[in-house]
């Protein structure tokens, strides 16, 4: 009996596994299509949303040096947290941009500020779950992808925040369904 419920405890704890999740923000270190540097974006003026505070707190508005103030310039930037050889599930997404943005997790576009309605969206903090997805799944072929386009020749930038989590393998809930029948099956034949 004290077999049958240690694998049992066994198999719970295993198919219950799953890894904390993982936070993840803009910043200087994430990749960007253009080939000039990314530099941070200070604001004494106001003219951005402040992250502190906010669901962008601890990130960083970014944007490569050769979009400033050049009209119909565009640019991307790639999570470089969430790129590895795992899945993970993307579980919340903030974000905040100058001018014109398109969020996309491969080939899927997940946000399009051309269809949002959101007006001068440099000033807020747009919750891309709000009504959307409950999850998402990035899988380790995939990047999350914010596209930035400068569409009125000014300051442009792309300020993002969210949470993903590596999905339990569903090995460890067969692993631990084995276990639990190995150790019933030998209580039988005892």
């Amino acid at each position: 009996m004290n077999l049958l419920k240690s694998a049992l405890t066994a198999a719970l704890l295993l198919s219950s596994t799953y890894v904390s999740a993982i936070a993840f923000y803009s910043g200087v270190d994430d990749v960007s299509s253009s080939t000039s540097p990314t530099t941070t974006l200070t604001d004494d003026d106001g003219n951005w949303i402040d992250p502190t505070g906010t669901a962008l707190d601890g990130a960083t508005w970014v944007q490569p040096t050769d979009a400033w103030e050049v009209d119909d310039s565009s640019f991307y930037y790639y999570e470089v947290d969430l790129v590895d050889s795992v899945d993970y599930n993307l579980t919340s997404l903030f974000v905040s941009y100058d001018d014109d943005s398109i969020v996309s997790i491969g080939d899927t576009v997940i946000f399009d500020s051309e269809t949002s309605g959101i007006e001068k969206a440099w000033k807020g903090v747009y919750d891309i779950f709000d009504s959307s997805f409950s999850s998402l799944l990035i899988t380790s072929d995939d990047k999350l992808t914010f596209a930035v386009v400068n569409s009125n020749n000014d300051a442009t930038g792309v300020i993002w925040s969210g949470t993903a989590s590596v999905p339990e393998p569903s090995m460890l809930f067969v692993l631990g369904f084995g276990l639990i029948a190995f150790a019933y099956r030998r209580k039988t034949n005892a």
